[in-house]
């Protein structure tokens, strides 16, 4: 078993994954996490795949491949719950509860 309960049954290189590299430790000794992350806020689809992997030397998980500043910015609607008071129908019950617990 791997990280957390995961199941960790084959090495991945380099090879596997192009140059990643681990963004915290540099490491490339990594598999990727079997369930990919979906946005059910926003609902934004990337325009290319992206895999999260599980860094095995620090325990840190990373995008691959690293998206492009244009490509940030696409996941990022307009109504963002950030840019605005308007949180959303998810975050704004916990953006709620957190300055709740902040007072």
């Amino acid at each position: 078993m791997g990280v957390e309960g995961r199941k960790d049954t084959q090495a991945y290189s380099s090879m596997d994954h192009g140059s990643a590299r681990c963004a915290i430790c540099g490491g490339s000794d990594y598999y990727p996490i079997p369930d990919q992350p979906s946005d059910y806020e926003y609902f934004i689809e990337p325009k290319r795949e992206f895999k999260v992997l599980h860094c095995r030397i620090c325990g840190s998980e990373f995008v691959h491949p690293r998206p492009t500043v244009d490509e940030l910015v696409s996941f990022y609607p307009l109504d963002y719950h950030t840019y605005n008071d308007d949180n959303g129908i998810i975050a704004g019950p916990l953006v709620a509860m957190r300055s709740k617990v902040r007072a």
